[in-house]
């Protein structure tokens, strides 16, 4: 396939290069009839203008960077997934940075896009690094956190409120007649996780519910940590009868360890899950779970950052998105 360079498409249209730059660069001092002719030239040999180039003398590289915890986890994939459809039609790719919940890689991550001149950033943050960031917004940089709000700082942010989703679960499995409930979920350290153990203490305190600590666990997002954490729950003298998971990918841990101990669910144990496990309609039982909003927070994190690369000077936007609980056969309700 033969690539075409700028002096194709003047050569083609019959006019300089300097116009059909002009044309490209949208100046207003173009012939409207010269300005349709060079766009029929472009489309004709399918001329891709050198955004590197561009981005040299705009001081704009048309990239936007995307930190996030973990590459391997579903729900964050989906994420990218929603603002690469809508910031590609504006002509923006994504340089993409994974950082194990490492504040350490984080920071390295950070520095290592800034340098590579991002337009702006997306990030769901550890929550040690907000000075840093704050500095390059101060400079001009736009940032949005998603999934996890910002702990000190004012960004722009767009994720789920864990304290109400993490609430709802517990009233939810109180509902259906459980009283012993426990929560395994990420890093202690990390925000959104202190919010869903607010979320879950706020219940039990609300409707007297006694705090066991052997019943809740931290540890990481991944499939591993879901096994380890079913072992060491129904290994306890007083086993819980509900179980909330904090990610799909401890979901998946759990029903694997369950299969593996020939345990059925839900009759030895309920399960509710943050965020839909993959091919969810074929597992039975059919899980119950939180929507994770996947659409809403790429959409709106994407709008919010080409508004602001656009020159949006409103203030910052904070989106609180509230969740539901998709019903499933996962809960047993102990009083049938």
């Amino acid at each position: 396939m033969e690539v075409y360079t700028i002096k194709d498409v003047a050569k083609e249209a019959g006019v300089s290069i300097a116009t059909v730059s002009r044309v490209i660069n949208k100046a207003d001092n173009v012939n409207p009839a010269l300005r349709k002719k060079v766009l029929k030239v472009i489309e004709k040999l399918d001329y891709k203008p050198n955004r590197i180039a561009q981005g040299l003398k705009s001081n704009t590289t048309n990239t936007i960077g995307i930190i996030i915890s973990d590459i391997s986890n579903p729900f964050f994939m989906r994420i990218i997934k929603e603002i690469e459809n809508i910031v590609h039609q504006e002509g923006y790719t994504l340089i993409l940075g994974s950082t194990d919940d490492s504040p350490q890689k984080e920071l390295e991550y950070i520095k290592l896009l800034y340098e590579k001149r991002i337009d702006a950033l997306v990030i769901s943050s550890t929550g040690e690094n907000e000075d840093y960031l704050n500095e390059l917004q101060a400079a001009g940089m736009p940032i949005v956190f998603i999934d996890r709000r910002p702990v000190k700082n004012k960004f722009d942010s767009v994720y789920v409120d864990k304290v109400t989703a993490t609430y709802q679960m517990v009233k939810y499995l109180l509902d259906q007649n459980h009283r012993s409930i426990a929560l395994t979920t990420g890093p202690r350290d990390i925000i959104t996780n202190y919010d869903r153990y607010v979320g879950y203490t706020k219940a039990c305190y609300e409707f007297k519910l006694e705090i066991n600590n052997d019943y809740l666990k931290f540890g990481h997002f991944t499939v591993d940590f879901g096994k380890k954490s079913l072992k060491e729950l129904l290994n306890l003298k007083k086993r819980p009868t509900a179980i909330i998971s904090g990610s799909s990918l401890i979901t998946k841990g759990i029903l694997i360890q369950a299969n593996k101990d020939n345990l059925e669910i839900p009759k030895d144990f309920s399960l509710v899950s943050f965020g839909n496990i993959s091919m969810n309609e074929l597992i039975c039982p059919k899980m119950t779970y939180l929507e994770q909003m996947i659409h809403e927070i790429g959409k709106n994190s994407a709008e919010i950052l080409l508004n602001k690369l656009l020159g949006s000077k409103k203030g910052k936007k904070e989106i609180k998105l509230e969740a539901k609980i998709a019903i499933g056969d996962s809960v047993l309700n102990l009083k049938n």
